[in-house]
């Protein structure tokens, strides 16, 4: 994105100063700063996710182009379509240069590979239960990284996801040093709830099975319809 006479931190810094200006702006006062993000978010549709990098200057959260980019085009588009295009983009880049980091969509499942390491087991080196409990939550965030589902894009919205419900089966241990195989299939979806299958796999040989009901809810816990265009690019991957 640099012109030749400007470093990439020259724009981070730019960027960075404008979104602090945008957010005192609509404060109102040194506690509400945060509160204040949330509104410009819902206001202009920029994920709040991406106003927080902004304001912070965390350049591992969000690449230079971006800042750059959202800053350039802000006042010109002002849209949520803009802010997926810089969520898609940026996916983009982030395969090109770590092939596979968020899984692949393979016959209709999204695999994730997940290597398991001495923090994921227990003292006796099998992996403790809870552990693919995290796994899964990993696969679920990446199978919707990779439909084009992003979780500032909901933020932005006030909206996020709730595990409501979940029919766990542990049929056999995983170990230290396994390479396993996260696999998640969308099984339904309705208004305001997804059904999801996932498995654990290792080799082929199925070790870890849950079903799990996600539901759509706002910031207060109540819930609500998943966004007609999000439930679109879901709906390519049953």
């Amino acid at each position: 994105m640099s012109d030749g006479s400007r470093k990439d931190s020259d724009y981070i810094e730019e960027a960075a100063q404008w979104a602090k200006q945008l957010i005192h702006q609509e404060s109102r006062g040194p506690g509400d700063y945060d509160n204040a993000r949330r509104r410009i978010a819902r206001k202009t549709r920029i994920p709040y996710s991406l106003l927080w990098a902004l304001a912070y200057r965390k350049p591992r959260v969000i690449n230079t182009g971006w800042y750059f980019k959202l800053m350039e085009e802000y006042n010109k588009r002002n849209t949520k379509e803009f802010c997926v295009e810089i969520l898609n983009n940026s996916e983009a880049k982030c395969s090109k240069r770590w092939p596979g980091l968020a899984g692949r969509i393979e016959d209709g499942r999204h695999v994730l590979p997940v290597r398991v390491y001495y923090e994921d087991t227990d003292f006796s080196g099998v992996v403790y239960h809870a552990s693919y409990l995290r796994f899964c939550e990993r696969g679920r965030s990446d199978f919707l990284r990779v439909t084009g589902v992003f979780h500032g894009e909901l933020e932005a919205e006030g909206l996020g996801f709730a595990v409501r419900h979940m029919e766990i089966d542990f049929l056999k241990p995983a170990r230290m040093d396994d390479v396993l195989e996260v696999e998640t299939r969308l099984a339904g979806l309705s208004g305001a709830a997804l059904a999801l299958d996932q498995r654990i796999v290792r080799q082929g040989d199925i070790l870890f099975t849950v079903r799990v009901k996600v539901v759509v809810v706002d910031r207060r816990g109540r819930p609500r319809r998943l966004p007609a265009d999000l439930k679109r690019r879901l709906l390519p991957h049953p």
